[in-house]
């Protein structure tokens, strides 16, 4: 026989069970391995998160958001169904080596699945932090927006590249070559923009640089201010006119945008949004963040060294507008036969082992055009007895 006061203590823990497993998928919190790093998320009208730094928090609290066509998004009507987290530790043998040849890949992985077909990932790192939002529809997708906050305590400075808008071209047309002041993040008016990575500088803490990966069929992210101490991403609206330029080095315009920024496939994962997370500035060029990134090889293509057999590391030099470049020469330096046999004996006096020539060897729009004023012939038999390469690149 189950007395009163029973049936109160079984609807008590009853309802503390159902608030802690409630409490538990709607708010979550996940560590690098360290400890030191830190994510806390949960689903309010959009998914919020913020990331802390040995118990600071150096990311406040920021949301993340996939807006696509008829109302439909990661935030509206939708809420958390489960969350796992797995601990990873694994080695990532670089075919190629760059800053190392046997990278640690370890990272603690938290995995939210919705109710609506999105999920979201993050991979929380010692060095850093980075998310993706991935979709399982089962038909294309039209995507209106995305939204990607960082926001970060007051008064944080940045180095932003602001992008200068050409006469000719909408703001999302740029060479990223912009100049990377140092400003205080509040400095920056609503709606100036800049492109990743963006190096964020807290008065205390770790540095942190926003960017990004894997963009695959997705216009790449810029970063807008916004007179406050948050930066949010702006994205491109989907080209549907185009126009060629007819200059020598001719580019391809967008005339007319839409007004969505994608269409593609409904199940994909789309661009991890990184934050890479420095305590040293010298930490900062040793990050290979963005490599263990990368997706693993495509079914049926091996990545194995061998397959890489050909890929030699070495030394080159690299030449750009030449005609400006030489001086004192008994020649007249420009994109020509004389001024490239004059790298390739440079080369081969210093001990380089192939030599670039950029832009401008051929036509633009034509490789097959080549510049009258180069014999290749002649280029070709010095290279030989110098026993140099040629790599030839072209304006893009």
């Amino acid at each position: 026989m189950i007395t009163r006061n029973c049936r109160y203590s079984i609807l008590i823990l009853a309802f503390l069970s159902a608030f802690t497993k409630g409490h538990a998928i709607d708010t979550i919190r996940v560590c690098s391995p360290s400890g030191k790093i830190c994510v806390k998320t949960w689903m309010a009208k959009q998914l919020n998160y913020y990331i802390s730094y040995d118990n600071k928090r150096i990311l406040d609290i920021s949301s993340i958001d996939l807006e696509l066509v008829n109302n439909v998004s990661l935030a509206t009507g939708n809420s958390i169904r489960s969350s796992s987290v797995k601990q990873i530790n694994e080695q990532i043998i670089s075919p190629v080596p760059e800053k190392r040849k046997i990278i640690l890949d370890i990272y603690s992985l938290l995995t939210i699945q919705f109710k609506k077909p999105f999920k979201v990932e993050f991979r929380v790192c010692d060095d850093g932090v980075a998310y993706r939002i991935s979709t399982s529809f089962r038909d294309s997708i039209t995507i209106i927006n995305e939204l990607a906050e960082f926001i970060f305590p007051d008064n944080a400075s940045a180095w932003f590249p602001t992008v200068k808008k050409r006469p000719d071209a909408d703001i999302f047309h740029t060479s990223f070559e912009e100049e990377y002041p140092l400003v205080r993040l509040d400095s920056i008016e609503n709606g100036v923009l800049g492109y990743s990575p963006v190096l964020v500088a807290p008065q205390t803490g770790p540095k942190i640089a926003i960017t990004e990966y894997d963009l695959y069929d997705y216009p790449g992210m810029f970063l807008c201010g916004t007179g406050t101490n948050k930066l949010k991403g702006i994205f491109a609206g989907y080209p549907l006119e185009e126009k060629s330029t007819n200059e020598q080095y001719s580019e391809i315009l967008v005339v007319k945008r839409a007004p969505f920024i994608a269409r593609t496939s409904g199940k994909r994962s789309f661009p991890w949004r990184v934050l890479i997370i420095a305590p040293e500035d010298k930490s900062l060029p040793g990050n290979d963040l963005i490599y263990r990134l990368g997706a693993p090889p495509v079914a049926g293509v091996s990545a194995a060294a061998d397959d890489f057999y050909w890929v030699k590391p070495g030394q080159i030099t690299d030449e750009w507008i030449i005609d400006i470049n030489l001086f004192d020469v008994p020649f007249r330096a420009g994109v020509n036969t004389a001024s490239y046999k004059y790298y390739i004996d440079f080369a081969k006096r210093f001990g380089f082992e192939r030599i670039m020539m950029d832009a401008g060897w051929s036509n633009n729009n034509d490789l097959f055009k080549i510049n009258p004023a180069i014999s290749w012939t002649r280029l070709r038999l010095m290279q030989r007895k110098r026993e140099l390469k040629l790599l030839c690149g072209r304006w893009q």
